[in-house]
């Protein structure tokens, strides 16, 4: 037992951040989550989103990279990766090479998702698209379990969601995440768990016992309080 504590604190506790720097000089930490209109898409430590022009951004540093779907003036790219901006460039990084692109020739910068990939992840399952599932049967015996009720249309969603995924395929097998995906609030999971938000993150032990649910603020630093409350429970 004292074995799952120590590794699973590990990875946990270790979470990154990224930075927006403007060009005042003040310094914005959280989670980029997307570029559209000219604009870079952030999410603050707290939460709350926030929208700032690339010619107001001095420089963006993701840490570590992100999987993300690219539209550019030229084309799209589906499967690339964003490794931040600085002068006025975004960098992207595509078949293990790094390269430069003008933010003033990119549409769109949305995270990745795709549901074929998560399916086939280490410790990462989808139970349901929408339709009722009993979630205690759903449970892997003797793990950590994440029930996430992930909404694709929401940034915080994939990007909280990927950070989810990353810590269980992490894991070794100890933490598993049990994935919902809704595609709309007509989906019969909502009426029947009288969902009113999304996206959603229930903890259970690896007794299957529902320890912590996370449905309004899921910042990082809450995901690592939740598994900690979950760990102590052991």
């Amino acid at each position: 037992m004292a074995v799952i504590l120590v590794v699973i604190g590990a990875w946990a506790l270790g979470a990154a951040a990224d930075d927006l720097t403007l060009m005042t000089g003040q310094v914005v930490t959280g989670k980029f989550v997307g570029f559209r209109n000219y604009r870079f898409v952030f999410q603050e430590r707290g939460g709350k989103e926030r929208e700032e022009y690339a010619a107001a951004v001095r420089n963006l540093r993701v840490d570590p990279p992100v999987r993300v779907a690219a539209k550019l003036v030229a084309g799209s790219m589906d499967d690339v990766l964003f490794a931040g901006y600085e002068k006025f460039n975004v960098r992207l990084i595509r078949n293990g090479r790094e390269f430069d692109e003008p933010a003033t020739l990119i549409k769109q910068v949305d995270m990745a998702f795709d549901v074929q990939h998560t399916v086939e992840s280490p410790g990462v399952y989808v139970i349901s698209h929408g339709e009722e599932v009993d979630i205690d049967k759903a449970l892997t015996a003797g793990r950590i379990n994440v029930v996430f009720f992930h909404f694709p249309e929401a940034h915080s969603s994939v990007r909280q969601g990927n950070y989810i995924e990353l810590l269980a395929r992490q894991s070794q097998g100890r933490v598993v995440v049990q994935k919902i995906i809704i595609a709309n609030w007509q989906a019969p999971i909502c009426k029947a768990l009288q969902l009113t938000s999304l996206p959603q993150f229930w903890f259970y032990s690896p007794s299957g016992r529902l320890i912590k649910k996370l449905t309004e603020r899921f910042t990082e630093a809450d995901i690592d309080d939740a598994f900690k409350e979950t760990r102590r429970s052991l």
